[in-house]
């Protein structure tokens, strides 16, 4: 019976642990909700599943990645509450493809200093940069 208990609560600390990390965290490296997509136009793309990193900050096969004709959306996954950066075209400041130990990525650089790494399906489609 303790051993079920100890298990059981190792599952729920680790959830809400989790949960609560990602909550915080998306916020802090920029991600939002409810974020207005109207401007982005029509969507051309959606890439699924993709790995990633936000700022430094690495997402493995966390991040859905969204092409519209004005821009990219990366979102976290719904579980994870879905959380939203939007990256309009006028906003990046350069794009950098290169093959690393992890596979090809494709660096994208804001005007505003952030940086994205995107990882697979992706980076054989960005020939619109």
């Amino acid at each position: 019976m303790q051993v079920v208990f100890i298990i059981v609560f190792f599952i729920v600390s680790l959830a809400f642990i989790g949960g609560a990390t990602i909550v915080f965290a998306t916020e802090k490296w920029g991600m939002k909700r409810g974020l207005n997509l109207s401007g982005l136009g029509s969507l051309q793309h959606s890439y699924g599943t993709i790995s990633g990193a936000i700022n430094g900050v690495w997402f493995n096969r966390f991040l859905v990645l969204d092409r519209y004709e004005h821009g990219l959306i990366l979102r976290t996954w719904k579980i994870l509450g879905q959380y939203l950066i939007i990256i309009r075209h006028e906003d990046i400041d350069n794009v950098t493809k290169k093959q690393g130990t992890l596979g090809r990525r494709v660096i994208l650089s804001m005007k505003n200093g952030d940086k994205y790494v995107i990882y697979g399906k992706f980076v054989d489609d960005m020939t619109m940069y």
